[in-house]
């Protein structure tokens, strides 16, 4: 059954949407809003609601997109200085070397670094979709 006030599709047998929308009386019920919207005695609770202080909502997907940054560029910096001493090489064989492995270490190395900070990304939310069908079964 479709929520007539926010469209979402609920179960035939639900009594409530997420969104509060009670389906015996047609009105917003406020026990049922989202934690994040829901007011207690006219003031919004969101920062002990939200999850912040119960560990439901995680700030480190933020985070690790960060560190992503910073080590990709110290990845890359790295493939230019092995490519600046490769440089230096009196022998051209070694010297062709050093830079060929300086620009597989900027590719590889940054792919797989992609990949590691993608699978510990991966297991936050993971975690924040458990979250979520948590409280929207304890509310159904």
């Amino acid at each position: 059954m479709q929520c007539p006030k926010c469209k979402l599709e609920n179960p035939t047998n639900a009594m409530w949407c997420d969104c509060g929308y009670e389906f015996s009386t047609g009105k917003v019920d406020e026990v049922h809003k989202p934690a994040t919207i829901r007011q207690r005695n006219g003031v919004t609770d969101e920062f002990t609601t939200d999850g912040y202080v119960s560990f439901e909502k995680m700030i480190s997907p933020t985070l690790i997109k960060v560190v992503y940054v910073i080590g990709m560029f110290g990845i890359v910096l790295a493939a230019i200085y092995m490519a600046s001493i490769g440089t230096k090489e009196a022998d051209d064989t070694a010297k062709l070397l050093k830079i060929l492995s300086a620009g597989v270490l900027a590719i590889v190395g940054n792919l797989l670094w992609r990949l590691v900070c993608e699978q510990v990304i991966l297991l936050f939310s993971i975690h924040e979709r458990l979250v979520s069908i948590d409280r929207s079964l304890k509310t159904r």
